[in-house]
Order: C-alpha cells, then sequence, then structure tokens
C-alpha cells in the first residue's frame, strides 16, 4: 500500500508539469517556439530507425561497400542496389516508410535484380494537359520512367506517386499537393481548393449530421479561410486542390472523415492522370456512397473560380468608375464590358447587375452574388 501511495503521489507529481512541444513548419522549418499543450493522453508516433548495426556496422554492410546515413538508413541507387550484390527495400532505407511503398520497393529491387534496364519510359502529361477519361493507358503513368525507381529519392520528390493513408478515428488521407505547396516554387501554380463536406452528402446526412463529426460547417458565420491561403476543415470533408485557368487540373486530394482511406484512391487516379474538375463531374457513382463527395468539392472549387473571375470584373469595373465619376453608367459599363471581349448581351446583362436601382455601383459581395446566381461566367481577356 504505501508504495501505491508513493506511485500515486509520482503520478501526480509529473502529471502537473506541463507538456512543452516546439512546433516546426514541415515546409518553411521555422519554429513557432516551445509552447504548452494540455491533453489528457498523448500519443507519439516518431517513425522507424533501420536496425542496421549503426556505427558499429554490425551486419557487416559497410564491410561489404555498402554506405550509411547517420541515422542507419542503407543508402541506395535508383535500382534499390546498396552495392552490386546487395539490394535493400522497404524502411531499412528511410522514407517515405510506408507498408504500401515498402512493397513497391521490394517488387522493384526483385525486378532490378533480374533486368538489366528500368522499365521503359511511358508519356507523362504536364500538369496542365488533359485527355479524356477514356484515354489510352499511357496517359495514366504517373512518372514515366521513374515508375520503376522506388528509392527514396524517387518516391519522396513525386507528391502524386502514392497516397498516404493515416487510420485514425476518424481517418486522413491525401495525395498530391496541398494548396501551399501548388502555390510554392518550383510549381508555382495559382489554384483554387473546393471542399466537399460529409454533412452536404446523402450518405453523410446519416453519418454526420446532428453528430459531433459534422463540425461548423452548417452553423454559418465567419468564414473559414486561413491567412495562409488554405482553407481549414472543422468537420469531415474532401477537399480538391485545382489549377484556378483552364482546363482546371485537379493537382491534390485531402480527405479527413470516415473511410478516407479507401476514397482517396479514386483521388489518386485522378490526380495521377491530371483529370480535371469537369472530368471529376462527367463520372457517375453507385448511389448513396461518400464518392459524391468529389463531386460536391468539384463544384465547390469551380464555383470559388466563378467567383474570383467576377471579383475580378468587379474591380475593373470599379477602378473604371472611380476614374470617370458620375459619368461611369450603365452604358459606359456596357462599353467597357464589350472591350473585353463580352457579347451585347452579356455586357447588357453584367452591367444591370453593376449597378443598384439609384444609379451607383453595388459594392462587390453584392455583385459578386447576383452575377453568380443570375449569369453564367463570362470569357473575357485578361
Amino acid at each position: 500500500v504505501p508504495a501505491a501511495k508513493t506511485a500515486t503521489a509520482s503520478t501526480r507529481r509529473r502529471s502537473a508539469l506541463p507538456l512543452m512541444v516546439d512546433l516546426v513548419h514541415s515546409t518553411t522549418g521555422k519554429s513557432s517556439g516551445r509552447r504548452p499543450i494540455d491533453a489528457d493522453l498523448v500519443f507519439t508516433a516518431t517513425g522507424r530507425s533501420a536496425n542496421t548495426g549503426g556505427e558499429e556496422d554490425a551486419l557487416g554492410l559497410r564491410a561489404c561497400g555498402a554506405k550509411l546515413a547517420k541515422n542507419g538508413d542503407v543508402l541506395v541507387d535508383s535500382r534499390l542496389r546498396a552495392t552490386d550484390r546487395i539490394y535493400a527495400a522497404g524502411d531499412v532505407i528511410g522514407a517515405p516508410q510506408l507498408a504500401s511503398t515498402g512493397l513497391a520497393q521490394a517488387e522493384s529491387a526483385v525486378d532490378a535484380m533480374f533486368t538489366a534496364e528500368l522499365l521503359p519510359a511511358a508519356p507523362r502529361r504536364s500538369w496542365g494537359a488533359t485527355a479524356p477519361m477514356g484515354g489510352e493507358e499511357e496517359d495514366m503513368a504517373s512518372t514515366g520512367a521513374a515508375a520503376a525507381d522506388c528509392s527514396p529519392e524517387a518516391l519522396l520528390a513525386d507528391a502524386a506517386r502514392y497516397p498516404v493513408g493515416i487510420w485514425t478515428i476518424p481517418e486522413v488521407a491525401f495525395v498530391g499537393l496541398t494548396a501551399e505547396a501548388a502555390r510554392a516554387p518550383p510549381h508555382n501554380m495559382e489554384v483554387v481548393e473546393g471542399i466537399g463536406r460529409y454533412s452536404a452528402s446523402i450518405r453523410g446526412h446519416v453519418h454526420a449530421v446532428g453528430t459531433s463529426s459534422e463540425g461548423e460547417y452548417l452553423r454559418g458565420g465567419a468564414g473559414l479561410a486561413s491567412s495562409r491561403g488554405f482553407t481549414p476543415f472543422t468537420g469531415q470533408a474532401l477537399k480538391i486542390v485545382a489549377t484556378r485557368t483552364a482546363p482546371h487540373t485537379v493537382v491534390g486530394v485531402h480527405i479527413f472523415g470516415e473511410d478516407a482511406c479507401e476514397l482517396i484512391h479514386l483521388g489518386q487516379t485522378l490526380v495521377q492522370g491530371k483529370r480535371t474538375l469537369t472530368d471529376t463531374l462527367s463520372l457517375i457513382f453507385t448511389a448513396v456512397t461518400y464518392h459524391e463527395l468529389f463531386q460536391i468539392a468539384a463544384r465547390d472549387a469551380l464555383s470559388s473560380i466563378a467567383s474570383l473571375d467576377w471579383t475580378k470584373l468587379y474591380r475593373r469595373l470599379a477602378a473604371a468608375e472611380a476614374a470617370e465619376g458620375p459619368r461611369f453608367g450603365v452604358e459606359a459599363a456596357r462599353a467597357e464590358l464589350e472591350g473585353l471581349g463580352a457579347s451585347p448581351a452579356e455586357a447588357r446583362a453584367a452591367a444591370k447587375v453593376l449597378f443598384a436601382n439609384d444609379g451607383r455601383i453595388v459594392s462587390e459581395d453584392i455583385f459578386v452574388a447576383r452575377a453568380a446566381r443570375t449569369m453564367a461566367p463570362l470569357n473575357l481577356v485578361a
């Protein structure tokens, strides 16, 4: 009993100490500084280290000519060779250290043992290229000649190469680029995001609405856009990242919710195949399944693109109104729109949406809402 009391007291003393963590941004490497975290339970999964004998070279790999990283990872080439006669695959060669990539590496290593060359190159379309959903098989190739290169460097260099699934409750899965990564070098893309909330799908109404997993989506209120340019998840949802300009290629899919680790494979097909938002909307899914989320997200992305286009147009017209003053009326707006490439009918409709009954132009948010509700997007010059 005394021992039990001592242990309890010791536990209380330990639990009274704050848990301090230093959060480091995965892309920039910048630290946010040490800060305390309050939690009932902390689970840490810090990855695996290769049991290769370390500096002592207990397995004799260095004696055979192999090289080891400081953490013990076996260094391999594009054919997964540590030496001419030693191949390595899986967790022992380092990140990404997934079961799926480990299996692919094992198969690639065996192929390399019995073939003189890597697999023949297959043409790869650029990020902006498109093809019909029923296109030839080589159009679906993600990396061409690198399809046989399963080295850590090759896998980590291509975010579209494999999906990641995290078996939490609810599940998390992703493939391709985030909005931040797409906008940053070397991609330098202009992208938008589309959100498919579980609570907006038919199946989600059964499993999400009215439960804690519904999140804040149906509550309205302030916008959810982050200052860093992406939309955070506050409930189970599927997010599509697509290029801002036509043909609106899907470059990333991110899912937080039930069955995410199963759903992500359609996202993988979309990203690797350079499919577009229109391609996604053309698919016909089995009714009452979570695959509906892909189309909800695609429509949301197209809606965001339309809103951005209307916002850009409004600001151009507002600048013209500020320059011309009272002389800028409906006729001047129509002339400006026709000069940008709108047809007379489109210019007339847009000018009507722009002005209030008192002859003054409406606010930006009112114009965007009216235009999106009453008009098809205009194909104007930049």
